[in-house]
């Protein structure tokens, strides 16, 4: 075993990976360890703390909210949008099931957009709704699969209206702060976060720093930072029931929509048919993507595995292998 660790240190050092991995078998940690720097002006190194972005993973974080609003029988997936937003386009046929599973057909915007406006306004998140709001359906909702950051931007506000808490405070009430998870929180460009990794991208032949962007364009899609040893504890909660009970949590890993052949939706998680090391095997997974930030949350249900990887280095040839070679690593314990 030493040999095969011995082994994928180097290739972790040799591919230059950025970022911390946690590999856990039956939720015992197997591995966990950091590579490469989180401040490259200041030489300062990943840890198995660094705080990093880790974008779309957001969203499974605000399924488990909403699920929780409707154990408590405050809200149901068959509530429509316009009973939260009643002068929002559609919403009589738009439902929180839509919205979780990524089958509303809502409009987005782009990260090219301007969002000076909407940004300035006292309720961000709905001066953000108002730049999609008016713009058509790309089709009829449960007919199709678009992934839409826009959907789950319009749940962080539909939690919001309902908890009377914004969506920051209302995880750390009812999620991060319960589970000890006091690493994980919404990102803020103001805000002094301890161990917070610098974000970079990789371009023409050079690692650069990533572009600044305003998080709270992403809402409740992919605003929140967290670290390796957090996301575990998050994922040993969330299966084994401590964050929703078994009804709500199988609402989750259910398959809602079919993407392709191999993977489907659920609400916040892809969840992939896949073969590796040649034996059938399942992923519950989500990613994350962006300036500074690759990502994955995964959980092989069927192996007893977990692995989480962050990256501070958004480039995405060395991150798909750097995966692929963890997932090897892993099967083999």
């Amino acid at each position: 075993m030493q040999d095969h660790i011995h082994a994928f240190r180097e290739f972790l050092q040799k591919a230059g990976f950025s970022g911390s991995i946690l590999i856990s078998k039956n939720w015992k940690i197997e591995f966990v360890e950091s590579f490469g720097l989180a401040s490259i002006e200041l030489h300062v190194a990943n840890n198995n703390n660094t705080i990093y972005r880790i974008a779309s993973i957001t969203k499974q974080f605000t399924a488990a909210a909403i699920l929780k609003l409707v154990e408590e029988g405050r809200i149901s997936v068959e509530d429509p949008l316009d009973l939260f937003l009643p002068d929002f386009p559609n919403g009589n046929i738009i439902r929180i099931h839509h919205l979780l599973s990524n089958t509303s057909g809502v409009a987005g915007f782009h990260l090219e957009d301007d969002f000076y406006e909407a940004l300035h306004q006292e309720d961000v998140t709905l001066g953000l709704i108002q730049m999609f709001k008016d713009q058509p359906l790309a089709f009829e909702p449960g007919t199709s699969y678009d992934y839409s950051n826009s959907g789950y931007l319009l749940l962080g506000k539909i939690i919001e209206i309902v908890s009377g808490m914004d969506y920051n405070h209302y995880l750390k009430k009812t999620i991060f702060d319960p589970l000890g998870m006091h690493h994980t929180m919404c990102e803020s460009h103001e805000m002094i976060i301890p161990g917070r990794a610098s974000l970079y991208d990789f371009q023409n032949g050079q690692t650069i720093n990533a572009r600044p962007i305003d998080m709270r364009i992403a809402g409740a899609g992919g605003n929140l930072l967290s670290c390796v040893r957090d996301l575990h504890v998050w994922n040993q909660a969330l299966y084994s029931y401590k964050v929703l009970t078994q009804s709500g949590f199988d609402a989750m890993i259910h398959s809602h929509f079919e993407i392709v052949k191999s993977t489907d939706y659920g609400y916040g998680l892809f969840l992939e048919k896949m073969t590796e090391e040649g034996f059938p095997r399942r992923r519950n997974y989500h990613t994350g993507g962006g300036p500074g930030v690759r990502s994955i949350n995964a959980i092989y249900p069927d192996d007893g595995l977990e692995v989480i990887i962050l990256s501070n280095l958004n480039h995405r040839d060395i991150f798909h292998k750097v995966l692929k070679e963890t997932e090897r690593f892993a099967f083999f314990l």
